[in-house]
């Protein structure tokens, strides 16, 4: 394999998960589909601007998406317009109105921070998503990538543009909390009777938890944006969804041998992290990864197949999922 196809898979000690980096010279990936194998992926590769600073009181509230497991697509993207609670009052509280896209399929072992914003204190009753542009990867009839959006055919459309997930929590004065929206991407996806697929979302909740077993940050790309003085963790900007959380580390943080401790962490590089929101509003690393040295050098996705090139050389095939 010459220099311009490297593919490196890689798992830390933990077992959090299997990633598989594509990094080429050419313009474009050729992606064919041959087979189904499936490689699980972190947060997303692509930069986002950072949202607006928080507003409101001085209680934080993270808001988090992960996706339960699905086979029906290769890949699903959807792009999330706005995100808002309900207060005990039936007031909606907005968090984010920020255009993100996600693609929800890598979520389901890859939980993100979708927004991070200061609120008031008092009771919450939900939780309130809008949503818009879906798309999704597929295997046709003769096994090849077909990609399925709103003029497709077939296409696919949503049901449902706004949902509610109920969320009951209380935050008291200066307090931290979070709460985890899943996505149930097995329940969501249907067929109507022209054979177009429909996307109604599905959605539950749960509060997040420090002793949660998949951190609430899991292999999330990100840059670093400054070091604690201190020298106990970092400022982190998330590639998804472009907020910034403040990383610590302890004697049990797993460090990538590429990176070794803390003191060789450097400003403006790039990494991947796994982490847990804890209750004073910080995030526990769990593990420490490199990453390559740009956002957009990064290729995530399922392994669908390899397949000799014209010069004999073998080449993987994937589907991406950015």
């Amino acid at each position: 394999m010459n220099d311009n196809h490297t593919f490196v898979g890689k798992s830390n000690s933990r077992n959090l998960r299997q990633e598989i980096y594509v990094k080429t010279n050419h313009a474009a990936l050729f992606v064919s589909m041959l087979c189904a194998a499936i490689i699980s992926v972190g947060c997303g590769a692509k930069s986002a601007p950072p949202p607006p600073p928080p507003v409101g009181g001085t209680e934080s509230l993270a808001v988090f998406l992960k996706d339960a497991p699905a086979d029906s697509a290769l890949s699903m993207q959807v792009t999330v317009l706005s995100v808002s609670a309900v207060n005990s009052s039936g007031q909606s509280v907005s968090l984010t109105d920020t255009p993100r896209t996600y693609e929800l399929k890598h979520l389901s072992l890859a939980p993100t921070l979708a927004t991070l914003q200061n609120v008031d204190a008092g009771t919450y009753t939900g939780i309130t998503l809008t949503f818009s542009n879906p798309q999704m990867q597929m295997l046709d009839a003769n096994g090849n990538l077909t990609v399925i959006n709103s003029t497709s055919t077939p296409s696919i459309k949503l049901g449902q543009t706004s949902v509610t997930v109920p969320a009951a929590f209380t935050l008291a004065s200066k307090q931290n909390g979070g709460v985890v929206v899943d996505f149930d991407l097995a329940n969501s996806l249907a067929t109507d009777n022209s054979a177009n697929f429909v996307l109604t979302p599905t959605l539950t909740s749960s509060l997040s938890n420090p002793a949660d077993p998949t951190p609430q940050l899991t292999d999330c790309a990100g840059t670093v944006m400054g070091l604690a003085k201190d020298g106990t963790g970092f400022d982190f900007q998330l590639a998804e969804s472009g907020v910034t959380v403040h990383v610590v580390v302890d004697s049990n943080t797993f460090f990538d041998p590429a990176i070794q401790k803390l003191a060789n962490i450097t400003t403006g590089e790039i990494l991947e992290v796994t982490a847990s929101l804890k209750t004073d509003g910080t995030y526990q690393g769990k593990a420490i990864d490199a990453s390559a040295s740009a956002l957009n050098a990064r290729q995530q996705g399922l392994v669908i197949g390899t397949h000799a090139n014209d010069s004999g050389q073998t080449v993987v095939s994937v589907a991406v999922q950015d």
